[in-house]
């Protein structure tokens, strides 16, 4: 496990406002794990992947989204480095959720946080050392462990090591950069971690974000499909 930026609390009422408290400090000198959040509302991981004056943009998954988890209110952990004593209030939104990629964007209405892992552009030629960022439980600090992908689909992306519950949502990086998300892993045969490709992650994003080209930006897909490697009595690795 490698050292972590401490979070703070981001809180989503339902009234959609958001207490932003960064009040806690950090180790000297930033990585890219560190635009990892805990989502603890959803037993979930998530990313920074875009930060500006006023607007970032967290990449997770969207089992932890399913059903009357949708509509649940929010609660973020953000690693910072910059401490403030007083709460200030952002508004939080799901922006888009695709179930059969198991992606979703959440806006908030704050920033600039001070981690970001930005997402690889489409030439990017992935390496054969991973690195896969979460929150394993719920825990403090965030698990950071060396991956080995061992195979390659359009929407999802084999390793050797698996995740753990928790890590859901969480990055799956290749150097400074985010080039997929953990979704689970295999209960029999290879036993292996799954995770999102870059591939998927850029078509998310294509559709996803304002003014992308292709289907309207909010996607509201159908009822999350089953998946075979997850063990029906925990959606792992969700952490709730």
């Amino acid at each position: 496990m490698m050292p972590s930026a401490r979070p703070a609390s981001l809180l989503l009422g339902t009234a959609a406002l958001v207490l932003l408290s960064l009040a806690c400090g950090s180790r000297a000198g930033a990585a890219p794990e560190d635009a990892v959040v805990r989502i603890p509302s959803h037993g979930c991981s998530g990313t920074v992947i875009q930060t500006g004056p006023g607007r970032s943009l967290v990449l997770t998954c969207a089992h932890a989204f399913r059903g009357p988890d949708r509509a649940r209110a929010l609660a973020l952990d953000v690693p910072t480095d910059r401490p403030q004593s007083t709460p200030r209030p952002a508004a939080m939104r799901l922006l888009a959720v695709d179930y059969d990629l198991d992606l979703t964007l959440i806006e908030l209405d704050a920033g600039p946080l001070a981690f970001v892992a930005p997402v690889a552009p489409a030439d990017h030629r992935l390496s054969a050392a991973l690195v896969s960022a979460g929150y394993d439980e719920m825990r403090l600090p965030a698990t950071v462990r060396r991956v080995t992908p061992v195979a390659v689909a359009s929407a999802v992306l084999f390793t050797r090591e698996r995740p753990w519950h928790g890590r859901s949502g969480g990055a799956l990086l290749d150097g400074a950069y985010l080039v997929g998300t953990v979704i689970g892993y295999e209960t029999g045969g290879e036993r292996r971690g799954i995770y999102t490709s870059h591939a998927a992650v850029q078509r998310f994003l294509s559709r996803a974000l304002p003014g992308a080209a292709g289907p309207a930006a909010r996607l509201d897909a159908a009822p999350a499909p089953a998946r075979p490697w997850l063990r029906p009595a925990e959606p792992c690795p969700g952490g709730s």
